[in-house]
């Protein structure tokens, strides 16, 4: 019997889809906004670090970050709300999907209004 070795390289995880590929491209930006958990009746300020037509990603203000992945939020732009669910956690903030895609030209005006 012939054992073939594992494939452990990122190319090899890339294909078997160990690393997750992104479907929408994210765009950095430094965005103030307030990310509001109905369900614990709590609003926490922070700014938007990265935008994509999925999602988010969203630094709190405190230096502590819990654990609130499963969480449905509303990220609240000057301009907007947005809906989503807490994806991912990590130091740099929380990952944030949308309950709905952004238009293409919604993001567009998000990264204008931001640049100026």
């Amino acid at each position: 019997m012939t054992h073939t070795a594992k494939d452990t390289s990122f190319l090899g995880r890339l294909r078997r889809g160990g690393i997750r590929n992104r479907v929408f491209a994210r765009f950095d930006c430094d965005i103030r906004a307030e990310l509001v958990l109905p369900d614990k009746a709590l609003s926490l300020d922070g700014i938007v670090t990265e935008i994509s037509r999925g999602g988010v990603k969203y630094r709190e203000a405190s230096s502590w970050i819990l654990d609130r992945r499963g969480q449905s939020v509303v990220v609240r732009l000057p301009w907007v709300d947005l809906r989503g669910t807490i994806v991912n956690v990590s130091s740099t903030g929380y990952g944030i999907r949308f309950d709905r895609l952004l238009a293409e030209e919604a993001l567009e005006a998000f990264l204008t209004r931001d640049a100026a």
